[in-house]
């Protein structure tokens, strides 16, 4: 017999993340659920989905001691709508776990705990890094990874550290577009792929934080830790070509003669004003003259809508990009103004940012 009680804001914390990460689709039930684990001294939760794992410490007292595992859904709906400010769980050796709060009662069935997954613990060092700027490279640089088909390192983000250097570069491609952010950032020397989905909790992880710790194991078989306010987060990594960081910057460094330079605010309104009318197959068209460009769209049926925007123009040139994607990209810059660079109608656009020169954002052109 084990129980434990629990503030009800601590069990909804550290359940947030873990039900995202569980496979909520698999039709094995023990996938669907997470670990409630302890000792009698700590009490932790832990969760195994398919690419990433965690576990958080949990502040409660506890009689007894046990490991069950407890539907991630189902656990995760009552620290959410459970009506008290305090959980008492009782767990059962009959196969049944019952929770109350306030005079709300649930019963609901568990698993054994030993059968869960072990969950991978670091024996690499612990470096202390600055949250925002972690959360920024992670927010930018993983913003456009590949989600179809297997494209390796390409379904996640690259992770090129220099220590020498005190860099990082985080940047992320799925073929059609590409976001390429360099941080300040002092971590061992790495340069691997780190999955989406690690990116994405990592931020919700470290969002809000001063600090927060790094753990990079550079073996062929490694894995990255983040360990932010009583939570640890860990990914396999996912191999890159040692080349890919390399590769990516000659690409995003590429001379480009044509200079567009335009209020970024006004910028996003016109492409907002067009993008109706434009879809996967055909987008905004932008063509240049002394000094302004015009954003259009037309659809099949002969509607069309158009934009005059005054800029700064070096150049001449009309060239069709994707509106999601240019959207997309002008969302990750806060600077006043937005200097679009290209050579080419079918050679890509690249928009940088005038606040802020770590990010790069490229966009792939399409045919008018």
């Amino acid at each position: 017999m084990m129980e434990l009680t629990i503030a009800r804001s601590e069990l909804s914390r550290a359940m947030k993340i873990a039900s995202r990460v569980v496979d909520k689709a698999s039709k094995v039930p023990l996938a669907a659920c997470v670990l409630l684990r302890s000792d009698g001294a700590t009490t932790s939760i832990a969760a195994v989905g398919l690419d990433v794992t965690m576990s958080a410490a949990i502040a409660c007292t506890s009689k007894g001691n046990g490991s069950v595992a407890i539907n991630a859904a189902e656990l995760g709906r009552i620290a959410a709508d459970a009506p008290g400010t305090e959980l008492v769980i009782r767990v059962g050796d009959d196969g049944w776990t019952e929770i109350r709060s306030a005079k709300a009662r649930y019963k609901l069935g568990h698993l054994n705990g030993r059968d869960y997954p072990a969950i991978n613990e670091t024996t690499a060092k612990w470096t202390s890094v600055d949250a925002a700027t972690l959360v920024e490279a992670l927010r930018r640089g993983a913003s456009c990874p590949c989600t179809e088909g297997d494209r390796g390192w390409m379904m996640g983000a690259l992770f090129d550290t220099d220590t020498a250097a005190g860099t990082l570069i985080c940047a992320s491609t799925d073929g059609k577009r590409l976001a390429f952010h360099r941080a300040g950032m002092t971590l061992p020397r790495v340069r691997k792929s780190l999955p989406a989905r690690w990116a994405e909790m990592a931020r919700t992880i470290a969002a809000g934080s001063e600090k927060v710790e790094l753990s990079i194991e550079t073996k062929v078989a490694g894995r990255i830790y983040l360990r932010a306010a009583g939570i640890v987060l860990s990914s396999p990594w996912l191999v890159a070509d040692p080349d890919s960081a390399a590769s990516l910057e000659r690409f995003v460094s590429a001379r480009r003669d044509i200079v567009i330079t335009a209020n970024r605010e006004r910028f996003v309104e016109a492409v907002k004003r067009v993008a109706p009318l434009a879809d996967e197959n055909h987008g905004i068209a932008i063509t240049t003259r002394d000094s302004a460009i015009t954003l259009a769209t037309r659809d099949k049926n002969g509607r069309e809508i158009d934009d005059e925007l005054d800029c700064e123009v070096r150049g001449e040139i009309a060239i069709g990009i994707n509106a999601r994607y240019l959207s997309e990209c002008l969302a990750l810059m806060t600077g006043d103004t937005v200097e679009l660079r290209m050579s080419d109608p079918l050679d890509p656009v690249e928009a940088r940012d005038s606040a802020d020169t770590s990010f790069t954002g490229i966009v792939m052109p399409m045919r008018l």
